[in-house]
């Protein structure tokens, strides 16, 4: 008898999981990694950890940094990943930033910053992983927290999120 695991498998891809030091991204990058993929781990500071669980378990790896506060960044990383690993075939966008404050009192640059973390970036992955193709939906995924508005507090990332 078949596993039916095994119609799920992902060996031979490359997948880069934005936002993978920890927490959700971290988790998914090994759950990936779990199921066949090579997987890129990124975030604002290099992901190590993620790096050694999914070697420790006999996956392949590597870290990439990146502060996609930056308008260039997206580009920048996906060049480096490129460079590395021949492509990008998954995409996972979970990097995303909180705001612990009352929504009324953040000021406009936090607020831009969060809109570019948490919105343009996912809107600049796409081309990315296919610079032909800048609008491909396939293998690519947006995570996106549980809250969106909390009180008055703003929360992480779906108060940005709507797609």
């Amino acid at each position: 008898m078949t596993n039916i695991l095994d119609s799920f498998r992902l060996d031979n891809k490359i997948a880069l999981v934005t936002g993978s030091a920890g927490g959700m991204g971290q988790a998914i990058a090994v759950a990936l990694a779990q199921a066949g993929c090579t997987i890129a781990t990124h975030d604002i500071r290099p992901p190590a950890e993620t790096v050694t669980m999914i070697e420790g378990a006999g996956g392949k790896a590597a870290a990439f940094s990146a502060d996609l506060s930056d308008t260039a960044a997206p580009e920048q990383l996906f060049k480096q990943v490129t460079e590395k690993f021949g492509r990008v075939d998954i995409l996972v966008n979970n990097a995303g930033i909180i705001l612990r404050e009352d929504a009324v009192n953040v000021p406009l640059a936090d607020w831009q910053k969060v809109i570019q973390i948490n919105e343009t970036a996912v809107f600049q992955a796409p081309a990315g992983v296919n610079p032909a193709k800048p609008r491909l939906r396939e293998y690519v995924s947006s995570v996106s927290g549980d809250c969106v508005l909390q009180s008055t507090h703003v929360c992480r990332p779906s108060a940005t999120r709507a797609f």
